[in-house]
């Protein structure tokens, strides 16, 4: 009696179950473990089961079984007749687990690596009609695409706009000639000789982009910097920028009794921090360009992995972060002004600086000459015997010319002042240069290619939004 009733409850929540599954519209697929060839890891296999599993859920579609579900019915006896030895690959292995598993779909497939690229098969089987409903494939290049994969074959086979791979940039690096400490004129050859040792290297990573050597040459010339600045860090951020690079090598050696010390450094001109450092130490002998060499696959090693290609935005806004670190600022505007009334506006280059400059420097002149000038009459006016009226007239007259002029200077500071505190916002925005291509102007040197531009300023978040860019800088 106990046993039947247990039967007819057991019977009652299967049929509750069914009901459930009935009114809810949505049919139950499971996702097997994707079938995988001797490339592939089983890691990497159920990794990407698992991203596929939970893209299929993110769809609502299906109602998707756990992986614990069909774990636990391949672990029944009669399941494990069915399928082996763990592995479900047959149509009728998988018709049967479906059918156990009470699921309507079935999702399957397989990954394999062929010619250095991974191919992700999927099909859907119906349990019912005993026939694949859908299949569909996708191929990537390397293991970090696997996310973005398992999305993909789900949005396929949903019938879903498929995404595409965001593209990778390298950034861009200039080498600047290493700096000869000691200034020792036997070893000046090295000074291009070591950056040229870091060409191929740094070329072979092809994580990055390198700059003619040129180029920053010219920027030294132009900014009338002097060759031994080369290892000067702000000085190198600001040619770097200049020259439109993202990563600065600079270097330096110097000769220590016997033995030669090299250090070379990369630096983000972004953040303007360094990412890598590396020193090597040698001899003034046969190993010395042993150990340039060393020196140089040691630092494109380590410069692959600190600073690794980015997306387009990512790339485009740490060179905006730059900028923003760089250009003329509001707070910069109002301490100038406060400083020197008109020196904020010719900070910002605006043309009012060119005004309240020199009317603000003439009223402090004029305030001088009339302070000095009241001064001697009112001494002339003290000492004076005779003519006492006149003396009074003059002391008078001078008296008021101070005081006007100091109204003047007070009144040039209090209105350049009120001039930066309202408008200095204003003054920040983009300077723009309407010609044949459209450009941005930026206080760093760098010139953006925009499609599109209205009303652009330097606000975070507004201006990333706004900027539209058909190229690199």
């Amino acid at each position: 009696m106990v046993s039947f009733k247990k039967y007819l409850l057991g019977t009652l929540f299967v049929f509750a179950a069914f009901s459930l599954h009935a009114q809810g519209g949505k049919k139950r697929i499971a996702v097997l473990p994707l079938a995988h060839d001797k490339n592939i890891s089983k890691e990497e296999s159920r990794f990407l089961t698992e991203k596929i599993r939970t893209a299929l859920i993110k769809t609502n579609l299906y109602e998707v079984i756990s992986n614990d579900q069909i774990e636990q019915m391949m672990n029944i006896k009669a399941a494990k007749q069915a399928v082996g030895s763990g592995s479900c690959s047959s149509e009728e292995c998988i018709i049967d687990l479906g059918n156990a598993l009470e699921c309507e779909k079935m999702l399957t497939g397989n990954v394999f690596k062929a010619f250095g690229i991974f191919t992700i098969n999927a099909k859907i089987l119906d349990v019912v009609s005993q026939r694949y409903e859908k299949a569909e494939e996708v191929t990537v290049s390397n293991e970090k695409e696997f996310p973005l994969a398992a999305e993909n074959i789900v949005a396929k086979l949903s019938g879903k706009k498929v995404k595409e791979p965001e593209k990778l940039l390298n950034r861009r690096v200039v080498i600047l000639d290493f700096v000869n400490t000691q200034k020792r004129e036997e070893y000046n050859y090295l000074a291009v000789s070591i950056p040229d040792a870091f060409l191929d290297p740094i070329q072979k990573t092809k994580s990055f982009d390198l700059l003619n050597r040129n180029v920053w040459q010219k920027q030294m010339k132009e900014n009338k910097y002097n060759p031994h600045e080369a290892y000067d860090e702000d000085i190198a951020i600001k040619v770097g920028a200049k020259a439109q690079a993202d990563v600065v090598v600079i270097g330096s050696f110097s000769l220590i009794g016997n033995q030669m010390q090299m250090v070379s450094k990369a630096i983000q001109i972004s953040s303007q921090r360094i990412m890598v450092t590396k020193t090597k130490l040698t001899g003034v002998d046969s190993n010395m360009f042993t150990a340039i060499s060393q020196l140089a696959d040691e630092m494109s090693s380590e410069m692959k992995k600190a600073l690794p290609p980015l997306p387009q935005k990512v790339l485009v806004q740490e060179r905006i972060k730059f900028i923003e670190a760089g250009r003329r600022t509001y707070m910069g505007m109002i301490i100038r002004t406060a400083a020197a009334p008109g020196w904020g506006h010719l900070y910002a280059d605006n043309w009012r600086g060119w005004v309240y400059m020199p009317l603000w420097a003439g009223s402090l002149g004029l305030f001088a000459y009339a302070a000095m000038d009241y001064s001697a009459k009112d001494k002339a006016y003290q000492s004076a015997t005779s003519g006492l009226e006149k003396a009074y007239s003059d002391m008078n007259s001078a008296f008021l010319l101070r005081n006007y002029a100091f109204l003047g200077v007070l009144s040039m500071y209090a209105v350049s002042l009120a001039d930066i505190f309202i408008f200095g916002k204003s003054y920040e925005t983009v300077a723009m240069n309407h010609g044949d291509e459209p450009k941005l102007i930026f206080y760093a040197g760098l010139p953006l290619q925009i499609r599109n531009f209205q009303n652009i300023n330097l606000t975070k978040g507004e201006f990333y939004a706004s900027l539209k860019y058909e190229k690199r800088f």
